[in-house]
């Protein structure tokens, strides 16, 4: 199976690192990404092991289109019924850099209802929109003509360790803290010094590292 697990700039490489060390493999770099192959084994591991991933999406449909309609016809030819079903809750999020679309919502709109039309026709009934607390996650990226669908497999952005009680001004990313300590190749011999601690991101994900626990241990 093939995965594409999202990072901050600049940590391609550590999360490649990782996800090499959790047993991924065909591992290829991109911008912000890092694609990878395994198994649905695998693909649990990473989103409770991986340190410097934001989420790790499964692309399910890859396709290019000329119109807007081309979008509705791509997403209809997806078999919809193996990733959710009509008691599901689901919500889309759309990143879109396309001629074809003035508006950014518009696709993801079109998408819903290619996911209604494709459960009225087969079940009599579909699933329910949930933005705010969604079971599935769907991911539409569209660059130009190319259009990829995937399922976010983890849902919630895996920065949200689920460790804090209580959220400073402006803390530190907890992808990016953990990305900063890997990069610096600081190890749990050594002591370490925070003079800028904050909300102390940078030594609870040391912490974390230092003893071994996962980041998604709390989540």
């Amino acid at each position: 199976m093939k995965f594409v697990a999202k990072t901050l700039y600049g940590l391609e490489k550590v999360l490649a690192e990782e996800l090499i060390s959790l047993g991924a493999s065909d591992v290829e770099e991109a911008n912000r990404a890092v694609l990878f192959k395994g198994d649905k084994k695998l693909l649990y591991k990473v989103n409770y092991c991986a340190r410097t991933a934001l989420s790790v999406l499964m692309p399910v449909a890859d396709f290019r289109i000329r119109s807007k309609e081309d979008l509705y016809y791509g997403g209809s030819k997806i078999e919809w019924d193996n990733y959710l079903d009509t008691d599901d809750t689901f919500s889309i999020v759309p990143v879109i850099n396309s001629p074809h679309f003035g508006h950014t919502g518009y696709p993801g709109l079109i998408l819903k209802d290619t996911i209604a039309d494709y459960f009225r026709k087969k079940a009599g009934r579909r699933p329910s929109v949930d933005s705010a607390n969604p079971g599935i996650l769907i991911n539409l990226h569209i660059s130009n003509e190319h259009v990829t669908i995937s399922i976010d497999s983890s849902v919630v952005p895996l920065f949200k360790r689920g460790y804090r009680k209580e959220q400073a001004v402006a803390p530190l990313n907890e992808v990016l803290a953990a990305g900063i300590l890997l990069l610096s190749g600081w190890k749990a011999s050594a002591t370490l010094t925070d003079p800028m601690c904050g909300s102390g991101t940078i030594p609870i994900e040391a912490g974390l590292i230092a003893c071994n626990i996962p980041p998604g241990k709390q989540r």
